[in-house]
């Protein structure tokens, strides 16, 4: 009786011996799927940065902008509710259509959509996303 519970003991820790060395397969997004490369006025002046708000990704409206901020994205802070792209800014991880709207003082505000995919994909354990889908913004001033 004892070796039989030694042997089901052994194999128990084989068991989770090859369970540790399998492990969990890791996905990295090295990149945000969106970035907002560039964004100017109609009279050619490019700004620096830009507010976006009311954002849609993949037909949902994203509630808690915060999450947006967070590592792979860059250049994006939240001000007062909103976020403030300081240009370029990256955004999302989630491949599909992105809707928001760019506000600018002095400029009538923007609803931009894009469909936006990852460029580049390696995959085995770990994979990875890499690349963003970039646009640019083009802004009309408020008519005096």
């Amino acid at each position: 009786m004892i070796g039989r519970c030694l042997a089901t003991i052994a194999a128990a820790v084989v068991v989770l011996e090859a369970c540790d060395s399998v492990g969990a397969c890791d996905h990295t997004y090295e990149d945000p799927v969106l970035t907002i490369v560039r964004v100017e006025g109609s009279n050619a002046v490019s700004l620096t940065s830009v507010t976006i708000s009311d954002v849609v990704v993949a037909f949902r409206p994203v509630g808690d902008l915060s999450s947006l901020t967070a590592p792979p994205a860059f250049g994006l802070s939240l001000v007062n509710g909103e976020l403030r792209c300081d240009i370029p800014c990256g955004v999302g991880v989630v491949e599909g259509r992105y809707e928001f709207t760019v506000k600018a003082p002095g400029y009538r505000d923007q609803r931009v959509t894009a469909m936006a995919s990852y460029p580049r994909f390696e995959g085995g354990c770990p994979s990875r996303n890499s690349g963003s889908t970039e646009i640019s913004v083009l802004l009309e001033p408020v008519a005096p």
